[in-house]
């Protein structure tokens, strides 16, 4: 009779302890049945949570022993239908299990047979990198998310890394390659900054451990992992103060046994520093001829097809092709050998079509190299030179300083503080409510019906929203119309009614589907941004229409400009929802509704009553007291309240989703990814403090790696 058939009937601490204790000590080989499996499940597990620290360390050693007990588990819960207390518990249990026990995966890996493992090796695979958990575990309210189960696959991988590195008795390195391909491919982005850049590019013992890691594994894992994975990540810390240190790790990379780095691979690198230093890092000559093969099959390509893509496009492409040739043979071939090669039948065929372009700038390329490669003996004269980075690298076989690595992607192109992230908003230009041709006055009030008399000789003065929007609906965009005088009375009548949240709602929808929609067919003055600014307003009085403003950017068909103006409106809502000021954001203030209209003008002033405040009632001076509490009541009214909080995920996920899910603006792709990466930065930054920004933060880490890898300009 098996032990654990007493927890049908004997449910206390002591049978309990008794149970696991003898279970634990069963000798290797002789684990669970398949019916101690399920007794434990559902008999033992359900009382996990009011058990002792010391019996739940216990259960979970018990789990540690064997993986199908676990595979069993995430079966048995995964057959609870619907949302009941018996599966949110062992979900519980399951999460409280993999947080907190980081060795896991050292277990059940050394558990692994030295032969015919592959059934085990799946399960493990299946289990932890084929998402059968995460599936199991996620929550779309966000009590369970990718981030957190990331982060505890990353202990996992810390805990086998620092325990295997300096053993001599671990025996199963030739399967590691297999399972952290799996890990990194499962989400290639943040996997590959928690585990490339936080473990094995963090000191040189970890970094030695990748090497045997890699050198053990098989050629698809290892090419998949340095190519997919370490390329990219060093790309990204590709930057003057760390050439040296990459060089290094470069050569000890391409040094491994049977790896070969794929030609295409270091053309699709784009960024010329790193790829110098790549090129560079190469010690096979026949690597090196391989590139040089792949370099001129382009090379000729460029020119065959140049009357068949933009021109510019076409230019651009060849610059760097030719830059990568000149590259690899100054660094990697002799002289003698640059000099065969110039004979070469496939590079004389090179220059044959080159030289028929019509491009110039293409000929003189060519030329520069023909004339390179004969070390001067092509007799063609020319100011035109290429220039390469010519990195000044030191010796690539010393010691590793893995310190200037450590700095995050993130730090380096300096996402700034909330203040120096107006920049964005400076290039919204200076505006005004008034008019240019207005005279200036000191009177706000007088200004104001100036301009409401001004605006009525061309359309009608607008008081209501249902007006307001009529008038939207009735432009006629194909006939000369006043659309700033439009944008400007929506943006006062807006935040006049800013005390009126549920009407401005009612009315935002299809207010802002009409603004956003608008075109500057008859190019009026300053249109783009009094559209961005009757947008700004609008988000403000009602920050949840932020949505409705997100479904016409990724789901309509908007121009370029539109776009740009959709997010420039959100990034000045978010600074202004948190407190911030910008001067070029119209945020006028009126006494209205308490205001007359402007039809209601009084009949007489006989009513008014005589202002005496100024009269000297005592003839050498007056008394003046004025209440402390006014000006507590004064300094309380004029502090800016945080209100961006409670609306910044509205603000910032479906923003970051869609650069995750992908954007394609054909030949305007990065003048729009670089101000949508800037409007990300802006509501990121405004964001702080909210309860999540450190999920934020990973997400905001991992765009910016992308955009980087995109050469995305971030200097904005």
């Amino acid at each position: 009779m098996s032990i654990f058939q007493s927890l049908k009937d004997h449910l206390n601490g002591e049978v309990i302890d008794t149970i696991l204790q003898e279970s634990l000590e069963l000798e290797s080989g002789k684990g669970l049945t398949l019916e101690d499996k399920l007794l434990v499940i559902k008999y033992l597990l359900p009382l996990t949570p009011s058990l002792p620290k010391s019996t739940l360390k216990n259960v979970f050693r018990l789990f540690n022993k064997d993986i199908t007990l676990l595979s069993q588990l995430i079966r048995f819960t995964q057959d609870l239908k619907g949302a009941n207390k018996e599966k949110s518990l062992l979900q519980n249990f399951i999460i409280e299990y993999i947080s907190t026990t980081h060795s896991i995966l050292y277990e059940y890996i050394t558990a692994l047979p030295l032969k015919n493992n592959k059934f085990q090796r799946n399960s493990i695979n299946a289990i932890f990198f084929g998402s059968q958990l995460f599936n199991l575990l996620f929550d779309e309210k966000g009590t369970f998310t990718i981030l957190d189960y990331l982060t505890i696959l990353t202990n996992q991988w810390k805990f086998l890394i620092k325990v295997i590195k300096n053993s001599s008795t671990f025996k199963q390195w030739n399967t590691l390659g297999g399972f952290l391909s799996s890990l990194l491919s499962f989400h290639p982005k943040y996997t590959s900054s928690n585990i490339i850049d936080g473990i094995f590019l963090n000191t040189s013992t970890n970094f030695s451990a990748l090497l045997k890691l890699l050198e053990q594994s098989s050629m698809l894992d290892r090419s998949r992992i340095i190519n997919n994975f370490v390329l990219v990540s060093l790309k990204l810390k590709c930057f003057p103060n760390n050439y040296t240190t990459i060089h290094k790790i470069l050569k000890k990379l391409f040094n491994i046994p049977k790896y070969f780095i794929d030609p295409q691979t270091i053309v699709n690198l784009k960024l010329l520093e790193f790829q110098e230093i790549v090129i560079r890092s190469i010690t096979d000559i026949s690597e090196s001829k391989k590139l040089i093969e792949l370099l001129l099959d382009l090379f000729k390509e460029t020119s065959i097809y140049s009357n068949s893509i933009d021109e510019d496009t076409q230019n651009e492409t060849d610059d760097r092709i030719t830059k990568l040739l000149y590259i690899c043979l100054e660094y990697n071939f002799s002289p003698e050998e640059r000099l065969e090669l110039s004979h070469h039948e496939k590079f004389l065929d090179c220059v044959t079509y080159r030289l028929g372009n019509k491009n110039n700038d293409m000929r003189e390329r060519t030329m520069f190299l023909a004339k390179f490669l004969t070390d001067g003996g092509l007799k063609y004269e020319t100011n035109f030179e290429l220039k390469i980075p010519n990195i000044a690298l030191a010796d690539g076989f010393g010691d590793i300083d893995f310190t200037s690595l450590t700095e995050t992607s993130l730090e380096k192109v300096a996402i700034k503080d909330t203040n120096q992230l107006s920049l964005m908003s400076k290039k919204v230009t200076q505006l005004s409510l008034q008019d240019s041709d207005d005279e200036d006055s000191d009177d706000e009030d007088s200004d104001d019906e100036d301009e409401d008399a001004k605006v009525g000789k061309d359309r009608k003065y607008i008081v209501f929203l249902k007006d307001l929007l009529g008038e939207y609906l009735n432009t006629n965009q194909n006939q000369r119309n006043d659309l700033v005088s439009l944008l400007k009375q929506t943006v006062k009548l807006v935040r006049q009614k800013s005390l009126l949240p549920l009407e401005v709602s009612y009315y935002s929808e299809e207010l802002i589907k009409n603004i956003v929609a608008l075109n500057n067919n008859f190019e009026e003055k300053d249109f783009e941004q009094w559209r961005i600014n009757a947008l700004i307003s609008l988000l403000v009085v009602v920050p949840d229409k932020v949505n409705d403003l997100y479904q016409l950017l990724f789901n309509s068909d908007l121009s370029l400009q539109q776009r740009m103006s959709v997010l420039s409106s959100v990034g000045l809502a978010a600074r202004e929802l948190r407190g911030l000021d910008d001067a070029n954001v119209m945020k006028p203030k009126f006494d209205f509704p308490s205001k007359r209209l402007p039809w209601d003008k009084p009949a007489t002033t006989s009513n008014q009553i005589e202002d005496i405040s100024n009269r000297s009632l005592v003839k050498d001076g007056t008394t003046t007291w004025k209440s402390k509490k006014l000006e507590l009541a004064s300094s309380k009214l004029s502090t800016k309240k945080n209100e961006f909080r409670k609306c910044a995920n509205n603000f910032f996920y479906p923003l970051a989703n869609g650069w995750l899910n992908g954007i394609d603006l054909g030949s305007f792709d990065k003048i729009f990814k670089a101000h949508y990466v800037a409007t990300l930065r802006i509501v990121y930054s405004c964001a702080n403090p909210v309860h999540n920004y450190e999920a934020m933060t990973q997400i905001m880490e991992v765009i910016v790696s992308q955009a980087m890898e995109q050469n995305v300009p971030l200097d904005m």
